[in-house]
């Protein structure tokens, strides 16, 4: 597919998914069967998106990939000791020793950091103001119903809000979701398509 006839005019792309060997398919097919003498007329769209597909790319052979690694996540939290109480006590999560301006809880081949909103958003660079839909989730797997019908008490127990009660989803499996007390929202599942993650330490 790298040199197919009626392409030449392109340098040979380096494919990024299957729409990519689709698409230069279709230009292929459209070059093919039209007559010679006639030119063929791509729409705008189309040749926009050859333009990108086929645009040069920087070379990062030489370049280390990402390590397939998460190494902190951390919450901006409006009040560190609440927050704390919920996590550690609520939810039994192991504490490291920190300032007291910041909490670290051990989890098994990561770490869950806590840092006050205002702090971490001047941290980032951006303003603190803000709500609604993050736009993320946090998700915690279990291996059974009853372990996260378990998980989902003890959180609403220790504070949290149901925003979903547990139940059997679509894909299989069966997940509720409650927020912590800055609105952070937790995934709880049993997911039997899915690595449940490094075994407990």
């Amino acid at each position: 597919m790298n040199d197919l006839p009626g392409t030449s005019g392109y340098p040979a792309p380096r494919f990024q998914s299957w729409d990519d060997q689709a698409l230069q398919q279709l230009l292929w097919n459209t070059r093919v069967l039209r007559p010679p003498e006639e030119p063929v007329k791509l729409s705008e769209a189309l040749e926009q998106v050859l333009a990108k597909l086929f645009q040069p790319r920087p070379d990062i052979s030489g370049a280390l990939p990402m390590k397939p690694r998460i190494s902190m996540i951390t919450l901006a939290v409006r009040d560190m000791a609440e927050s704390v109480r919920f996590y550690e006590q609520g939810l039994g999560l192991p504490r490291m020793n920190s300032d007291p301006n910041v909490a670290f809880f051990r989890l098994n081949g990561s770490w869950l950091g806590l840092y006050g909103r205002e702090a971490l958003a001047e941290d980032v660079g951006i303003p603190a103001a803000g709500n609604g839909f993050s736009g993320f989730t946090l998700a915690h797997n279990l291996e059974s119903e009853d372990e996260v019908d378990a998980m989902m008490a003890q959180a609403l127990e220790a504070g949290a809000r149901l925003v979903k009660p547990a139940q059997k989803v679509f894909w299989g499996g069966y997940s509720g979701y409650f927020s912590d007390p800055d609105g952070h929202l937790w995934e709880v599942a049993h997911n039997p398509h899915f690595w449940i993650g490094p075994r407990d330490g």
